[in-house]
């Protein structure tokens, strides 16, 4: 890595920053990174690109992935940080609902072929891992956020649009723009402005159009504009309920026969928060990287402009 890359990390005082009380006036940012959504963005975003290392193993995820966190690093200069991934046992959402998730193919060979690569890098980065059995990533997210919001400022680092129901004042989303080298700060008014609804609304918007990337089906014919509209007139569903009468038949229809399973479907859209976690805010402190790890890794990858 050359001197500038090196000032994007913390100095090596920063690393005992969660031991030594200290009065500041902000409070310390914590990171917390969507792994595999991440790694999967940029692996798509960068397939055209055919990058592959002198061995000729695929890097476009990684290159995407290392991109993203140097953006961190340098813009933003985190306390604490870890990279959140999901488990490979089923979980609470495909006990409630079997086809959860069932129409989803299995990930490209290419990328899986990454994967070992991104967790040797997060090492070489000294960046925790998040990852508990039979829970997927977005809870453990969810829970983090909850456990830590009165003690630090959020950013949530991911592309899943579900994560903008935890946005608040405290809470923030890190999204990857069209360039690959961008990220999107989405606060609540950004998260309203594009995607029709408040942070407050959007577990309810999830449960009226569904998600069809995880098969999980919502009110039949009610898109994103139609569900915004109602949820920004009537406020929450129930009221939409209590005013059927007033709503268009084919609308109110369609909310007749999906109010069965409104309750199965608002639990699988929503993020849980009350996982039990073992790990502490002082776990997740932000250290500098091992150089002796990351830049043969980094060279290996033939990531030349990082290395």
């Amino acid at each position: 890595m050359n001197n500038r890359q090196l000032d994007f990390f913390p100095p090596e005082e920063a690393v005992k920053r969660a031991d030594v009380p200290v009065v500041i006036k902000e409070k310390p940012a914590l990171f917390l990174i969507d792994g595999m959504a991440m790694l999967y963005r940029a692996f798509f975003a960068l397939q055209r690109a055919g990058m592959a290392s002198a061995e000729g193993m695929p890097t476009g995820a990684l290159y995407g992935f290392v991109t993203a966190l140097l953006k961190i690093f340098e813009t933003y200069k985190p306390h604490y940080l870890a990279a959140v991934f999901d488990s490979k046992e089923k979980t609470f959402r495909h006990d409630l609902f079997p086809a959860y998730k069932a129409n989803r193919a299995a990930p490209p060979e290419e990328l899986i072929m990454q994967l070992d690569v991104a967790f040797e890098l997060l090492d070489a980065f000294n960046i925790p891992l998040i990852k508990t059995s039979g829970y997927e990533a977005d809870d453990l997210i969810g829970t983090a956020t909850k456990k830590f919001e009165d003690a630090c400022r959020i950013y949530i680092v991911t592309p899943d649009k579900d994560l903008a129901q935890l946005v608040h004042d405290g809470v923030k989303m890190l999204r990857p723009g069209k360039n690959q080298n961008e990220l999107e700060l989405f606060g609540k008014s950004e998260i309203a402005e594009h995607f029709g609804v408040v942070p407050e609304l959007f577990t309810q918007f999830l449960a009226l159009t569904g998600d069809t990337s995880d098969n999980i089906p919502g009110a039949k014919g009610i898109g994103p504009k139609t569900a915004s509209t109602l949820l920004n007139k009537y406020h929450s569903l129930p009221n939409i309920y209590r005013n059927l009468d007033h709503l268009a038949p084919k609308t109110r229809q369609s909310l007749e026969e999906f109010q069965s399973r409104l309750e199965l479907v608002t639990q699988l859209v929503t993020i849980r928060t009350d996982l039990q976690i073992d790990f502490s805010l002082n776990d997740l402190a932000c250290g500098l990287p091992d150089r002796t790890k990351l830049v043969p890794l980094l060279q290996k990858l033939g990531f030349k402009s990082i290395a």
